[in-house]
């Protein structure tokens, strides 16, 4: 498994480059939202140098608001995270292939943004249940050969059956609040994980998980005598 660095590693750009029409307000915006809604802080700092002199720099203070609750920290890393994978893909290609018109992002212009384009790192004592699910499906998309969120999988995709076998492992991330509501799988003719307590799959003690819409033979032939005991 291989991840991409977005930004953390570097210092910005070397040269300009023209990127659509209101790219840098939106940016701009994407900045000042994360910042008010997890109390995060852009400071100017003094340091000395390899050599000792003194430089002046930009430092993005990272430190969750303490009044912020769990799912609006998770909803807001995943957004803004998804904006800076998003910026760092056009930003290639804009260095790749030029566009025409819009406006003109300088190296000194980018300084002032580039310490804030950090992934935002959520504790994992802090994980919503949807922010759980999402962070998995991510990894199934990996495993099964499609990069996703900065991750790519150095080695032959693994089948739907092989990369659903996985995702028990990460059991003893549950949190205690949904551990029990929260068992994902992928469900037979499916590409993607599932949640039983979310009514995307039925458990087969056959089949194994099956699409709640489209349930197996077994479960049918359940579900009629089930009816049948009822009716009597």
């Amino acid at each position: 498994m291989s991840f991409k660095v977005f930004f953390s590693l570097s210092g910005g750009i070397k040269k300009s480059v023209r990127v659509p029409k209101g790219e840098k307000k939106r940016i701009a915006a994407a900045i000042r939202r994360v910042k008010d809604a997890l109390g995060f802080k852009l400071i100017r700092e003094t340091y000395k140098d390899m050599h000792g002199k003194k430089e002046k720099r930009l430092r993005w203070v990272d430190e969750v608001r303490e009044d912020v609750p769990d799912e609006v920290l998770c909803q807001e890393a995943e957004d803004y995270n998804a904006f800076i994978r998003q910026f760092y893909e056009d930003l290639s290609n804009w260095f790749k292939h030029p566009i025409k018109g819009g406006e003109v992002l300088t190296p000194k212009q980018a300084e002032k943004i580039w310490p804030c384009l950090e992934i935002i790192n959520v504790p994992i004592e802090r994980w919503t249940r949807e922010y759980f699910k999402n962070r998995m499906q991510a990894i199934y998309e990996t495993l099964r050969g499609r990069p996703s969120e900065g991750m790519e999988f150095d080695a032959p995709p693994l089948t739907t059956e092989q990369a659903s076998e996985i995702f028990p492992m990460f059991d003893y991330l549950l949190n205690e609040e949904w551990s029990d509501t929260l068992r994902l799988a992928v469900p037979k003719g499916w590409d993607s994980l599932a949640s039983s307590d979310d009514g995307e799959y039925e458990w087969c003690e056959k089949c194994g998980a099956v699409d709640s819409d489209d349930p197996c033979e077994h479960l049918r032939e359940e579900e009629e005598e089930e009816d049948k005991e009822e009716s009597t």
